[in-house]
């Protein structure tokens, strides 16, 4: 058998400083912080890090720093390290995006994406906008003889009267409208 053979202890001095070489090369703990993951080749985690891995901030929507300010006014201290946005007295959605050690503010004017709508009126009706409903109320003239009525299900005109006695034209009325004297 070609793999039986004997070996010296000097050959295995030569296995056992392979292996004590591989072995200190060897990750034995590991350490997260400050978004850093550190791997050691000490069970202790003394000494530099074999391998340092970087990972990037974890950010998200802060909820409790986001929220939508009818009047808005900003301030440096309200929203520290954020650029004045100039929106003072708008309605604005400001959202707060919290990373590992800072909170990052950026600011949405809402006039800009939502038009708010008033009521007005015109000689034929009234508009009025109230807790979100719009509502039309028809004026109806009070002149005399006018045809149009206000009733529960809407307007109404009412029909004009046929005339009871129907008078015919005479042929000679109508002869005379193609009479050229």
């Amino acid at each position: 058998m070609a793999n039986e053979k004997l070996v010296t202890l000097d050959q295995l001095n030569i296995v056992k400083t392979y292996v004590d070489n591989a072995d200190a090369k060897s990750i034995k703990a590991a350490e997260y912080a400050d978004n850093k993951i550190s791997l050691y080749t000490t069970a202790d985690k003394s000494g530099t890090a074999a391998i340092e891995i970087d990972l990037p901030e974890e950010m998200f929507l802060d909820q409790t720093k986001t929220t939508l300010v009818d009047e808005f006014a900003w301030s440096n201290t309200e929203y520290p390290g954020s650029t004045d946005p100039d929106l003072d007295g708008k309605p604005v959605l400001v959202l707060a995006v919290k990373g590992d050690k800072t909170v990052d503010y950026s600011f949405i004017a809402l006039d800009s994406i939502v038009k708010p709508y008033t009521g007005d009126d015109t000689d034929t009706a009234t508009t009025t906008v109230e807790n979100g409903a719009i509502a039309v109320d028809v004026k109806v003239s009070e002149a005399k003889d006018n045809a149009i009525i206000l009733k529960d299900d809407g307007l109404y005109v009412a029909p004009a009267e046929a005339p009871t006695d129907i008078v015919y034209a005479t042929n000679a009325e109508v002869e005379a409208l193609f009479s050229n004297s």
